[in-house]
């Protein structure tokens, strides 16, 4: 298989986790949007980003909390796996993935865990948070050091498999991790994470699970309402203020990256598409 036809097969495959997500959304009325890279590909490419790997879907908590809770049940289980913290005892992130039964997309940092290892979409709850700088960055940091706790107590590894000075300090994290109780560290990743989703205070509105805590931060009202847009061969929500948030995460953000950026971010140790496919080993390829 060509380069080209497994990268369109992965975004075919990410599609269909995502179209699963939002007739799961639809029928509840639950409030979903693209956000992060999908975001951009959406405005610039009507798509994926060409050279993007993954795709991510934000949700207000509460809508996420619902989500959580009605998608077991309402998408075919041989298919799809609702994968977080309550579904998988070794999951070691605060947000969830949906994935694809069947198929492989191992990154250097789940390779030793005992977590499911397919096809994933990023499902994550978008909390406030005031526009105050200070209090953004006391708050990532906190999320950074309890995220890095959590995961690496998990077995997770740091997600370049060559830096060995960053593998001794998840296992000195990981070993340090597991003297806390594991209710302990969830509570309290929670407790950071909506502190501020009853403060008058806080306008601004963020996805404070992730990786970007603290990066992607913008005002609540750019999306409080949202809009249909081409995906693709699909139609899915993006917020209605994407031009400002945009314009705040990326710059000129219809500009493409220089050729040397134009790179698979999650540097995938082995794909396998399973019954959408054949085998195949991604070594080199997508990096």
């Amino acid at each position: 298989m060509e380069e080209a036809q497994r990268v369109q097969l992965l975004h075919d495959l990410l599609l269909k986790i995502g179209l699963e997500i939002k007739r799961v959304c639809e029928a509840c009325g639950i409030r979903y949007y693209l956000f992060h890279g999908s975001l951009l590909g959406a405005v610039r490419h009507q798509g994926f980003i060409p050279w993007d790997d993954d795709m991510d879907i934000a949700m207000p908590r509460a809508d996420y909390e619902k989500f959580i809770e009605v998608f077991p049940r309402m998408t075919d289980s041989r298919t799809f796996f609702l994968e977080n913290w309550f579904s998988e005892p070794d999951f070691g992130l605060s947000f969830s993935k949906v994935k694809l039964n069947g198929t492989v997309f191992q990154e250097h940092s789940i390779s030793m865990t005992n977590t499911h290892k397919g096809i994933y979409v990023d499902v994550c709850p978008m909390d406030l948070i005031p526009d105050d700088q200070a209090i953004i960055q006391k708050t990532a940091r906190k999320l950074r050091v309890l995220g890095m706790l959590y995961k690496f107590r998990k077995g997770y590894l740091p997600t370049d498999p060559n830096n060995r000075k960053q593998h001794i300090m998840a296992k000195v994290v990981g070993t340090v991790g597991k003297l806390i109780p594991e209710r302990v560290l969830r509570d309290r990743i929670i407790r950071e994470e909506t502190r501020f989703n009853h403060d008058g205070r806080a306008n601004c509105i963020a996805a404070l699970s992730g990786p970007y805590a603290g990066k992607e931060v913008f005002r609540k009202d750019l999306a409080e309402e949202l809009v249909a847009v081409p995906f693709e061969t699909a139609v899915l929500n993006i917020p209605a203020g994407y031009h400002e948030i945009l314009m705040d995460t990326y710059g000129d953000y219809l500009q493409l990256p220089p050729k040397s950026q134009q790179i698979f971010k999650h540097h995938p140790e082995e794909i396998d598409f399973g019954p959408y496919a054949t085998a195949i080993s991604a070594s080199g390829d997508w990096r």
